[in-house]
């Protein structure tokens, strides 16, 4: 009974004690800096940084024009794909337009010719074609799923022109979206 008493008393005196010597002294009364976690964790983070560097980007390039020559913006975010894959692989995935007006082969030759002309070899880049009726928002998540894309680059015009679901789009993708204003 008089060590329960005597615990149930130096306990909050301890408590008080360790409080006071935190508030005065901070994290390092313990012999540990503050700043020691910190470094550790901006390293752990650099070194997560410079691992992600070594492996090649797989970029997944969205289109859907209706200039079979790529507009502006089409033409911006395949330059900013190039960009952002560093020597890695870009995939093009042709959304057909709505009005079937665009000759899908001539959009293909078109996107061709520009990863050309940015300096991709043939074996850094192809197009895909995404199932005919499924959603558009829903098909580029999947594609870029199954190629383990490290980066999704979408034109702001078409989202803008709702051809593609940005907060579906943004949902279901597990890795970053870019989009790029033309």
């Amino acid at each position: 009974a008089l060590f329960s008493m005597m615990r149930s008393r130096l306990l909050p005196v301890l408590l008080l004690a360790m409080m006071l010597a935190l508030l005065q002294n901070g994290p390092s009364f313990c012999g540990i800096p503050p700043w020691a976690s910190l470094r550790t964790s901006a390293r752990k983070a650099a070194e997560a940084a410079s691992d992600n560097d070594a492996e090649p980007a797989r970029v997944l390039l969205v289109v859907s024009d209706d200039n079979p020559y790529l507009s502006e913006s089409s033409k911006a975010a395949l330059k900013h794909a190039v960009n952002v894959s560093s020597g890695g692989h870009v995939t093009a995935v042709v959304l057909p337009p709505a009005d079937n007006a665009t000759d899908v082969a001539t959009l293909q030759n078109t996107i061709r010719w520009w990863f050309n002309e940015c300096g991709l070899a043939a074996d850094q880049y192809d197009e895909l074609l995404p199932p005919a009726g499924g959603d558009p928002a829903a098909s580029v998540a999947d594609v870029a799923d199954e190629l383990g894309a490290t980066d999704v680059v979408v034109p702001a015009e078409l989202l803008a022109k709702k051809k593609v679901d940005a907060s579906l789009l943004a949902t279901f993708l597990g890795c970053r979206m870019i989009m790029v204003p033309g």
